[in-house]
C-alpha cells in the first residue's frame, strides 16, 4: 500500500510538472498583447490566405495552428477593435519597462566586472566573450519594437483605414510610453502625443472625438517623473500649469486631479535639484490653499446649495483638489532627502503636524477615525502616518554636514519628539496611538540619534538614547537585520557591544 501511495504522489507530481512546462512554453511563445494583434491582423486583412506578411518583431507563424485552410471572412475592426489592442500594449509595457530597469542594473553590474577583470589572456578572451554576448543582447532588444512603440503604430494603421483615434485610444499610448522606462525618451514621446491631440482638435469635422482630459495631461506628467531627466520636474510642472490654464478657462474635463499634483511633487523629491523641497512645498501650499477656499465658499453659499446645486459643490471639489496622505508624505520625503537644506527637520516635522492637523479637523485625508469603515482603507492610512513619521526620523538623520549648533539640537528636539509620538503616542491629536512601530521607525531613530551625536560633541548623553530605543525595539520584537546593521554601522562600538550581549543574555535565558 505504501509502495502505491508514493506511485500515486510521483504521477501527480509529473503532471503537475507537465502542467508548468506547458504553461511556461505558452507564455514564452507569444503575450495577450501579441496575440491581440495577431487577431487584429487577421481583421484587418480579411483573414485572405497568402496574404500575411509582414516585418513585424514577431512571427504570425507562432498561430499557424488556429488557421485553416480555407479563406473565411472575418468583421473589419472598428475604432473598439483598436483601443482595446493599445490598452493591451499599454499594459505590456509596464512589464517592459520594469524589466528594463532590471536588465539595465544588469548591464551595468556586467560593465562594472569588465572594468575590473585583470589584463590576463585568459581573462581578456573571456572579456571578448562576454562584450560579443552583450552586444548580442542589446541588437537582439533594438531590433523589436518596443509595445510603446508599436502602440503608437496602431494610431497610424487607424488612419490608414479611415478610423480616426479618439481620446481613450490616444491616452492608451501615452500611458503605454510613461510606462515603458525609457527615461527621458518616454517623456518626450509621450508629450509628442499629448501634442498631436492638442493640434487636432480645433478642428471638429475630422477630430470630433478628440479633446486632451485629465487622463491625458496626468499621463504625460506621470511620464516626466519618472524620467529621471534633469529637466523632468519643470517640465511635468509646466503640463500641471497648463491643465490650471484650461481649468481657468472653463475646460472641466482637463482640470487636474490630486493625482496630477502629487505626480509633480514626486518628481521634484526625487530630483535632488538645489530648491527642490521648497517647490514642493509650494505645490502643497496652493492645494491648502484652495481647499480653505473650497470650504468657505461651501460653508457661504449654503442656501444656494440647498436649492438643487449638488453639481455645483461637486465641480468646485473637482476644481480644488484637496490635499491627501500621499501629497504630504512626498512633501515629507522631499524635506528628507533635499541635500541642501539645513532646517529640513524643522520643516519635515512642520509638514508633519499639518498632515495631523487636517485629519483632527476631518478633512479628506484618509487616516483612520472614528467614521472610518473599511478596513482596508485603515491598514493604509495606518501605513502612511507609520511611514511620515519615518520619513521625518530620516530627515533628522540627514542633517548636511555644514548645518550650525542650532539646526543640530533644533534636529535632536524633533527628533526626540518624533520618536516618542511614533512609538508611545506622545499624545498627538490622539492619531499617533492609532499605528504601531516598525523596524525600520527604530532604524531610523538609532541612525539620527548616532549621526545628531558625533555632530554635537558629546553635548548631550545621546547613548543612552540610543539604548533606549534599542530596547523598545526589543520589547516589540522588531530586532531585524536592518536595525542590527544601523546600530553595528552607526553606533560607537562600545555600546553596540554592551547591547548586543545583553541580548544575547536575554536570549539564553
Amino acid at each position: 500500500m505504501h509502495g502505491q501511495e508514493q506511485q500515486r504522489q510521483q504521477q501527480k507530481a509529473n503532471i503537475r510538472k507537465k502542467k508548468e512546462d506547458a504553461i511556461s512554453s505558452l507564455s514564452s511563445s507569444f503575450s495577450c498583447a501579441e496575440r491581440a494583434e495577431y487577431l487584429l491582423r487577421r481583421m484587418e486583412r480579411g483573414y485572405v490566405d497568402g496574404d500575411d506578411n509582414d516585418n513585424d518583431c514577431y512571427d504570425d507563424s507562432k498561430y499557424n495552428s488556429s488557421r485553416t485552410s480555407s479563406s473565411s471572412s472575418v468583421p473589419s475592426p472598428d475604432r473598439f477593435s483598436y483601443n482595446t489592442v493599445i490598452a493591451a500594449l499599454a499594459n505590456e509595457s509596464f512589464t517592459q519597462g520594469a524589466a528594463s530597469n532590471r536588465r539595465q542594473k544588469q548591464q551595468r553590474k556586467r560593465k562594472n566586472q569588465y572594468q575590473s577583470r585583470k589584463d590576463t589572456q585568459t581573462k581578456e578572451n573571456a572579456l571578448i566573450d562576454d562584450s560579443n554576448q552583450y552586444e548580442n543582447e542589446n541588437k537582439k532588444e533594438k531590433s523589436c519594437l518596443s509595445a510603446a512603440e508599436r502602440a503608437e503604430a496602431l494610431l497610424g494603421r487607424m488612419r490608414i483605414r479611415g478610423i480616426e483615434p479618439d481620446v481613450v485610444g490616444y491616452n492608451a499610448v501615452i500611458s503605454a510610453w510613461s510606462r515603458s522606462g525609457e527615461g527621458e525618451e518616454s517623456a518626450r514621446r509621450a508629450e509628442c502625443v499629448l501634442a498631436s491631440i492638442e493640434e487636432n482638435q480645433g478642428n471638429i469635422h475630422q477630430h470630433q472625438y478628440v479633446r486632451p482630459n485629465t487622463v491625458s495631461y496626468s499621463s504625460v506628467i506621470d511620464a516626466w517623473s519618472k524620467s529621471g531627466a534633469s529637466d523632468g520636474p519643470n517640465n511635468a510642472e509646466a503640463v500641471l500649469k497648463k491643465m490650471e490654464s484650461l481649468r481657468d478657462k472653463g475646460d472641466v474635463d482637463a482640470s487636474p486631479n490630486i493625482i496630477a499634483y502629487n505626480s509633480v511633487i514626486n518628481a521634484w523629491s526625487k530630483s535632488g535639484e538645489r530648491g527642490a523641497a521648497e517647490s514642493a512645498e509650494s505645490i502643497l501650499c496652493s492645494l491648502e490653499r484652495g481647499s480653505n477656499l473650497s470650504s468657505l465658499s461651501s460653508s457661504e453659499n449654503g442656501h444656494e446649495m440647498r436649492s438643487g446645486s449638488k453639481m455645483r459643490k461637486q465641480s468646485l471639489h473637482l476644481l480644488l483638489p484637496q490635499p491627501n496622505y500621499i501629497t504630504y508624505c512626498s512633501v515629507i520625503n522631499a524635506w528628507a532627502y533635499d541635500r541642501y537644506a539645513k532646517d529640513k527637520a524643522v520643516r519635515a516635522r512642520f509638514i508633519l503636524d499639518r498632515m495631523m492637523e487636517q485629519a483632527r479637523d476631518g478633512s479628506t485625508i484618509d487616516v483612520p477615525n472614528h467614521a472610518s469603515r473599511n478596513r482596508s482603507s485603515i491598514e493604509r492610512s495606518k501605513e502612511m502616518l507609520r511611514n511620515a513619521h519615518n520619513m521625518v526620523l530620516d530627515a533628522c538623520a540627514r542633517l548636511p554636514f555644514n548645518a550650525g549648533p542650532s539646526h543640530q539640537r533644533n534636529s535632536l528636539q524633533i527628533l526626540i519628539k518624533t520618536y516618542n509620538d511614533a512609538t508611545i503616542g506622545g499624545g498627538l491629536l490622539s492619531l499617533s496611538s492609532s499605528f504601531k512601530p516598525d523596524d525600520v521607525t527604530y532604524a531610523n531613530a538609532i541612525r539620527a540619534f548616532a549621526r545628531l551625536k558625533k555632530k554635537l560633541n558629546e553635548e548631550v548623553d545621546i547613548d543612552s538614547l540610543i539604548e533606549q530605543a534599542y530596547i523598545d525595539c526589543q520589547k516589540g520584537g522588531l530586532v531585524t537585520n536592518l536595525v542590527l546593521r544601523t546600530l553595528k554601522r552607526d553606533a560607537s562600538p562600545i555600546l553596540c557591544s554592551k547591547l548586543l550581549v545583553k541580548q544575547t543574555k536575554i536570549a539564553d535565558s
